[in-house]
């Protein structure tokens, strides 16, 4: 702690709560050198990478430049600002990770308390582990947690005046004002050797950002306007105010006569009318009082009351009634029995021959005549009418009364008798 206050750094911040490790062992020396080395390597890769997408970003931008697409340039320049800020925070990064490979034995003999001179960097690395995307330095951040204790790892989030000032301001994400996108579209405009203009909409905003950082001298304001000199004023202004001389006499010039023709008569001048002036004498000032308007009492209005006896209706004697429609019984529907003998089956020898045995009628029908079928013999029972089923037509109540109607027989004369 003392050697840290003799530094001047932060002493407060870097208490013993922050130097001294509150859980784990020491780090692994072999594990977290071997982070540093791939962090380094994963370090020059992305930032290849990064260069070469730089490099496309200002081929858009130029395109859109030469084809007037201000919008889309404006889009381009954007990324574009956000990935050259990457640039120098991949290049302090591989510095870092450089130093705490050359300080590992100091680190060792530490144990664990922070040097003064290390603290900045411990700091920083912990505080881009996971904003580089570099997975080596997040693997470093874990190492230096199980050294100095979570607290100090996570103090890096917490307060940012121990960490690096160029990573602390690049390596977040940020969206650009439209004075800086201008500005960087100016600069690769200018030094493309392209024709560019910002419109006028956006020369205001390019203006106060150049004028805020110093780019541009704020210009000065215009002089007064002053009026022409006046020969009645020798000394190049007029004099105090309630002096005033008097204005000299307007030149008035009267317009040419009059002569379109015979002009109208004057208003209100025409001649008096032929004759004697008419005498009508004074109006009266008393037309007395109005006559009296008494018209008398209105006509009586009575027309007494109106009859309520309108005597009875007409009868409405439409004669008696149709007579009723007698139909008489409907006829009976004595069928009679039907028949239960339909003869024997035709024969199967007449019916079932083989093809052309049958010799034609008619020889010139013959071609076109359709040969017979030949199916085969009948199944058993072909022809035979299907068996009688018996109705029984009697109610129940009906055949309790006559046992006799159970019977088939006496059933089918009750029929005949009907």
């Amino acid at each position: 702690v003392r050697c840290v206050q003799e530094t001047g750094i932060n002493a407060e911040y870097m208490g013993t709560q922050y130097l001294m490790g509150q859980e784990g062992s020491n780090f692994d020396k072999s594990v977290i050198m071997s982070n540093l080395r791939q962090a380094k390597a994963r370090i020059q890769i992305h930032r290849g990478k990064l260069l070469n997408t730089i490099h496309k970003k200002l081929n858009d931008v130029k395109t859109d430049i030469e084809s007037g697409n201000e919008g889309m340039a404006l889009i381009h320049v954007e990324t574009l600002i956000n990935d050259e800020r990457m640039v120098p925070c991949f290049d302090i990064l591989s510095m870092l990770c450089e130093q705490v490979l050359e300080r590992i034995p100091l680190l060792m003999k530490s144990g664990r308390t922070v040097p003064p001179d290390m603290f900045v960097t411990m700091q920083t690395l912990a505080y881009s582990a996971h904003r580089s995307n570099i997975d080596e330095l997040v693997r470093v951040r874990g190492q230096m947690e199980m050294m100095y204790g979570s607290q100090f790892v996570n103090a890096s989030e917490t307060d940012l005046n121990n960490v690096n000032e160029t990573i602390r301001e690049n390596i977040n994400l940020i969206m650009p004002d439209m004075g800086w996108k201008l500005y960087r579209l100016t600069e690769i405009a200018k030094k493309e050797g392209l024709a560019y203009s910002p419109s006028e909409i956006h020369k205001p905003k390019l203006e106060k950002y150049m004028i805020d950082h110093g780019l541009m001298v704020r210009p000065p304001p215009p002089p007064p306007i002053q009026s022409a000199p006046n020969p009645q004023y020798p000394y190049g202004g007029p004099p105090p105010p309630g002096n005033w001389p008097a204005p000299p006499p307007y030149p008035y010039q009267p317009g040419p006569p009059y002569n379109y023709g015979n002009p109208p008569p004057p208003p209100y001048n025409y001649d008096a009318p032929p004759g004697p002036a008419p005498n009508y004498g004074p109006p009266p000032s008393n037309y007395g009082p109005p006559p009296p308007q008494n018209y008398g009492p209105p006509p009586p209005q009575n027309y007494g009351p109106p009859p309520q006896n309108y005597g009875p209706p007409p009868p409405q004697n439409y004669g008696p009634p149709p007579p009723a429609q007698n139909y008489g019984p409907p006829p009976a529907q004595n069928y009679g029995p039907p028949p239960q003998n339909y003869g024997p089956p035709p024969s199967a020898e007449s019916h079932y021959k083989a093809p052309g045995a049958y010799p034609p009628s008619n020889p010139a029908q013959a071609p076109n005549a359709a040969p017979p079928m030949n199916y085969g013999a009948p199944p058993p029972g072909y022809g035979m009418p299907p068996p009688e089923q018996k109705k029984d037509i009697h109610p129940p109540e009906a055949k309790a009364a006559d046992p006799a109607l159970d019977d088939m027989e006496a059933r089918l004369a009750l029929l005949k008798k009907m």
